[in-house]
């Protein structure tokens, strides 16, 4: 694996040059910063690649897509360099195309990254496979039941998340398939009126169906995944992740629709692949759309950073990171209750190897703890600030004495006894924001610290602070 190691190599030493490099930008310091968490997340996934021999006998898979990831980071570095630049005409005229250039290398990153643990994890399901058929084999000569030895020594699932590969196709049977008739009348043919959400690649529509029940049904053109996975895998892990505070899948539609489309001066028929998700119902809308509003007192907003820590302790006791939490992706039910959906690609990628490491787990803390400290500032008497800015404001009020600490919020939301549990909260969200992984707590000591159970840490300065 000589040759893999170079590239891991090659991607590290350019990472640790986008990181020194963003600490100086003097432009787009947003994306810049936004980059150097994605580079983090790419060293935390590469840490134990680079001394592995096991990864199998197909290997050009994974050498493609870490030569294409450092591509790509070497475009962003490049990119970087370039908001270091003190010429303030240039940036004039460049800025704006600057700023989408670095979000979209930005996705890169991210979607280079996956290809490489989608291309590790196709071999490593190759093994496991082998594995499972040896078991079989040896039960079926000695009569003894072998299988959940075999689920115990490969330690995969925890708290009802079955192990890849240990589930059949039949488990699918947990989920109704729907027909793509019986989706359309639910939405009213997929009437704008009843989009609830909308991204570059899906819609997101409420709907009805027929015996009644209201549910959100996720639009998915094309495939559910990229690479190195099935679609049947995605589906039954994600039937099989059950917890108060995450969104339930009741069932799923897979059809190829024929639509007529503009092609070279003429109208052409193309049959288009869609996946369609039903999903529970989530009657309050997500915690962005209220994080800032007067109905969310303290008590409430307690409630969900809590109800939040509960669901991603579930989640990575079966293994599974959530790729983008955000205030967006956290729904609400009718009593307020938190519920974490929007996984993405991210229900189907267990930490099985590339990500089963302490630095991937606590990269998600720091999500966790951005989303924390934005719903605390949307106390704020002023202005409620938003993700990285919110570091800043929660760095800026630690340390205020008790007097200038309340005057921080609006005193509508909370009780005067309630603010030492405000300002430890604000502690955590600082800790789990820390520059270097060690100093940042995993989720499960998160959740004995919302709990009041461990003592806190003095918090240093956040590692994306804005200056």
């Amino acid at each position: 694996m000589a040759d893999l190691v170079d590239i891991v190599k090659q991607i590290v030493e350019v990472g640790i040059k986008i990181n020194d490099a963003v600490d100086t930008v003097r432009h787009n310091k947003e994306e810049c910063v936004q980059i150097k968490e994605h580079v983090d997340r790419v060293r935390a996934v590469l840490s134990n690649l680079k001394d592995d021999e096991s990864t199998g006998t197909n290997k050009s898979a994974l050498s493609a897509a870490l030569g294409a990831l450092e591509d790509t980071l070497v475009r962003a570095y490049e990119l970087v360099m370039i908001c270091q630049e003190t010429n303030i005409v240039s940036h004039f005229f460049t800025g704006g195309k600057l700023s989408k250039k670095l979000s979209q290398a930005k996705d890169g990153i991210n979607q280079q990254t996956l290809l490489v643990v989608l291309a590790t994890n196709t071999e490593l399901r190759s093994m496991v496979s082998r594995i499972q058929k040896d078991a079989r084999e040896t039960e079926a000569s000695d009569g003894r039941h072998s299988a959940n030895d075999t689920r115990s020594e490969m330690n995969y699932g925890t708290e009802g998340i079955a192990p890849p590969g240990k589930a059949s196709a039949d488990t699918l049977s947990s989920l109704t398939k729907f027909s793509f008739s019986e989706l359309e009348d639910a939405t009213d043919n997929f009437a704008d009126e009843n989009i609830i959400a909308r991204s570059k690649s899906t819609t997101v529509f409420k709907g009805k169906l027929r015996d009644g029940l209201m549910v959100t049904i996720k639009r998915v053109p094309g495939s559910l995944i990229e690479t190195g996975v099935s679609e049947q895998d995605v589906l039954r892990q994600h039937s099989m992740v059950q917890h108060k505070h995450v969104v339930r899948l009741l069932g799923y539609c897979h059809e190829y629709t024929v639509r007529i489309v503009l092609h070279r001066d003429s109208y052409v028929h193309v049959s288009v692949e869609e996946w369609l998700l039903v999903e529970e119902y989530i009657a309050n809308g997500s915690l962005e759309d209220v994080i800032s509003g007067p109905q969310l007192d303290w008590s409430t907003r307690f409630r969900i950073i809590l109800g939040v820590a509960e669901g991603l302790v579930y989640l990575h006791g079966g293994h599974i990171l959530h790729l983008d939490l955000k205030p967006g992706n956290i729904r609400l039910d009718s009593v307020m209750n938190p519920k974490i959906g929007d996984f993405g690609i991210s229900i189907a990628r267990r930490l099985e190897i590339s990500w089963a490491t302490e630095s991937s787990i606590k990269l998600v803390g720091t999500r966790f703890g951005i989303v924390l400290l934005e719903t605390i500032s949307g106390m704020s008497r002023s202005e409620p600030t938003r993700r990285q800015a919110s570091l800043r404001w929660a760095w800026e009020a630690r340390g205020l004495g008790v007097t200038k600490f309340n005057e921080l919020f609006d005193p509508s939301l909370y009780d005067e006894p309630q603010l030492q549990e405000i300002e430890r909260c604000m502690k955590i969200g600082l800790l789990c924001t820390q520059m270097k992984p060690m100093d940042r707590p995993t989720m499960v000591e998160v959740l004995a610290m919302l709990n009041g159970k461990d003592k806190l840490p003095t918090p240093g300065q956040p590692g994306i602070y804005e200056r």
